[in-house]
């Protein structure tokens, strides 16, 4: 769901960027209220949360990730939600991803 009701009553539209024009700074200044943002190609996106199917997918891939890479020492995993910035692609692209693994 694109951005329109994320906006507090103490901040007007005119204070947010135009969608397309979303970056990294602007996402932290959202506010802690419960909503999932997430920016795409400059755009922002809210999304509830997770249903309890993809819950319980996501925690059987979590456990089998996590054993694996920790019985071969080879970094961390992370479960959502956690920021994700991938650097070097074509703009800014902060992700929400279900899970992440850190290595090195």
């Amino acid at each position: 769901m694109p951005i329109a009701a994320a906006v507090s009553a103490t901040e007007t539209a005119r204070e947010w960027p135009d969608q397309g024009a979303w970056t990294y700074d602007d996402y932290r200044r959202l506010p802690d209220d419960g909503w999932r943002y997430e920016v795409i190609r400059g755009r922002l996106y809210m999304s509830p949360a997770p249903r309890p199917d993809h819950q319980r997918s996501s925690r059987g891939l979590f456990r089998a990730l996590d054993r694996f890479i920790e019985d071969r020492d080879l970094g961390e995993v992370f479960f959502a939600p956690i920021d994700v910035n991938l650097p070097g692609l074509a703009g800014w692209r902060p992700r929400s991803g279900g899970l992440a693994w850190w290595c090195c």
